[in-house]
């Protein structure tokens, strides 16, 4: 079986980098996957072929087309690796487009993380109505045809569940690497432990 991931509209190996985010990603998510399937498949936004596990490709965007253009035409520029997939993994909700498209198209199922509400962080970042609006349908749709969503907080869980059953939801809470973050030696009163949480 050959699994193909789809990283949100504009993502690439490269974003993660820049963010410290790549060794991970490759680590949790397309190392596991190379385990488990024949093939992977990463389409990225970008124009890149970093090394990667055994089985993994990238599929890069070597004419690099605007990432709007470029999640509609991702089907139909890459149609013989999309056609090879058994199943395609969207890591983020917004990476729905070439998702449904494949669907639609070559009748791939694919799973989609819906981590947060996109549109509710628009408007918290200022970035207009238009584009809160537009993640809302997006999101929507995206929901309605997906063939399974992971959700990674109860509050999510019951909004997802009560529009298309718990049957199509699976609960994945964000993790944390216990070998690196564990509980130290205990403290005594007069040396207490400050905490610092930081979050969206």
């Amino acid at each position: 079986m050959i699994i193909g991931v789809l990283s949100e509209q504009g993502g690439s190996l490269r974003n993660l980098a820049a963010s410290g985010q790549a060794q991970r990603f490759v680590d949790q998510y397309l190392a596991r996957y190379a385990r488990h399937f024949e093939r992977v498949y990463y389409f990225s936004y970008a124009d890149e072929a970093p090394p990667l596990p055994d089985g993994c490709m990238v599929i890069g965007n070597r004419r690099r087309w605007h990432r709007w253009l470029y999640a509609f035409l991702l089907p139909l520029l890459h149609h013989r690796r999309f056609r090879e997939c058994n199943v395609l993994r969207v890591m983020q909700m917004t990476g729905e487009v070439p998702a449904i498209l494949a669907k639609a198209l070559y009748g791939i199922p694919f799973a989609a993380t819906y981590g947060y509400e996109y549109a509710r962080n628009a408007e918290l970042e200022g970035s207009g109505r238009f584009r809160a609006w537009l993640f809302r349908r997006r999101t929507r749709m995206a929901v309605r045809l997906a063939d399974l969503v992971i959700v990674t907080n109860p509050a999510l869980r019951g909004r997802i569940e009560q529009r298309i059953g718990a049957t199509r939801v699976a609960f994945v809470p964000n993790g944390v690497d216990t070998s690196r973050f564990s509980p130290g030696p205990p403290r005594d009163a007069g040396n207490p432990v400050h905490l610092l949480a930081v979050g969206r």
